[in-house]
């Protein structure tokens, strides 16, 4: 393919990251934590495809005298997957960001506070030819891939043993949402690397060119599909004003209530950490939309909320067996949830206690 069609969708690509940077910024219902660490990584990105745009292909040529300020951009690349794992722990516990969460960003403070040092030491600086750069690809690859696992350990969004990822990205659910961002990074941040990682071990300019041209075109698709997926699930990253004009019957709300309460007492849904509202809404024969509105008006809580407060009771169910001899751990996910931060927050919550607090208590 031609190379001046990858450069457009390169700047394609820009755009699209700045306008949806725009919409994470300043949207007023949702998430906001979430949507703003989420209109930062936007940013990151944007930066990313400004020097993938000048470096992976021949027009690298003409900013010979801005590699110190592209290299510096670079390393905000240190900063992606941090912001990535705080995304997925605020979007999952809706939860503020705190002073602890700075220390995320010490490996790139520490690198940027090097290279300032370092160029005052250097006059011509020309990526290519300065073995930093290697060391610099591969502190970088380690780092992101440190935090990939990181968030897969902490958040448990991937279950393969009993659930098929396509099925969960097909229904955009929040968990699908969540592994469909971390698949797209992942897939992303590996072009990316590998583009500058051959052109090292290769010296080829025209390899990396064709590999920044893929990442190009893979960024565009993931870019579009982040718009595709607002327009199809809105609710996903913002709030909807929830069942305007949409009144329901009191005889069939209470009707599917009781079917509801039913069901979760003999099937046992939330035992099932990827359960989906469209699952249980299937399962009743009823429409996914008022099966939401009967469990907001009846026991005010959202579908997650009222999946949790039955794991907790089961997990409260087993702390109390003195017979039980399964760790915590265990306990958490055969309890149905899935993030182990999420269940600790509503655990403490629920009973005061940490979850060993209250199996020594109800031990003695």
């Amino acid at each position: 393919m031609k190379v001046h069609f990858f450069n457009s969708i390169t700047l394609i690509s820009l755009f699209i990251t700045l306008l949806l940077t725009a919409f994470f910024s300043i949207t007023k219902k949702g998430k906001k934590t979430a949507n703003y660490i989420l209109a930062g990584i936007l940013i990151l990105f944007a930066l990313q495809i400004i020097f993938s745009f000048t470096v992976s292909n021949y027009a690298f040529m003409y900013f010979m005298n801005w590699h110190k300020s592209l290299f510096l951009i670079r390393q905000t690349g240190l900063l992606i997957g941090p912001l990535i794992f705080l995304y997925m722990k605020t979007y999952l516990t809706n939860r503020p960001l705190r002073i602890t969460d700075l220390f995320h960003t010490i490996p790139f403070a520490g690198v940027f506070v090097f290279l300032v040092f370092y160029y005052l030491k250097t006059d011509n600086f020309i990526m290519w030819k300065t073995s930093i750069n290697v060391y610099d690809t591969i502190l970088i690859m380690i780092h992101s891939f440190s935090y990939v696992v990181l968030a897969l350990i902490n958040f448990r969004i991937f279950n393969f043993s009993r659930v098929e990822i396509l099925k969960k990205l097909k229904l955009i659910s929040g968990t699908g949402w969540l592994q469909f961002v971390i698949i797209g990074f992942v897939i992303l941040w590996t072009i990316n690397l590998y583009s500058f990682a051959s052109y090292m071990v290769l010296k080829k300019p025209v390899w990396c060119a064709q590999t920044g041209s893929i990442y190009a075109l893979i960024l565009f698709l993931f870019l579009t599909t982040i718009m595709f997926i607002l327009l199809l699930k809105p609710e996903i990253v913002f709030i909807i004003e929830k069942y305007k004009n949409s009144p329901i019957n009191e005889d069939f709300k209470n009707k599917y209530k009781q079917s509801l309460i039913e069901y979760m007492d003999i099937k046992k849904p939330y035992l099932e950490p990827e359960v989906s509202l469209e699952d249980v809404a299937k399962d009743l024969s009823i429409n996914t939309r008022l099966l939401s509105q009967i469990i907001n008006q009846s026991f005010k809580k959202n579908f997650n909320g009222y999946l949790n407060e039955f794991r907790i009771n089961e997990a409260i169910k087993q702390l109390s067996d003195i017979r039980n001899k399964k760790t915590i751990q265990e306990i958490i996910f055969e309890s149905g949830f899935n993030t182990v931060s999420v269940f600790y927050t509503e655990f403490k919550k629920r009973t005061g206690l940490t979850p060993q607090e209250y199996r020594t208590s109800s031990c003695n």
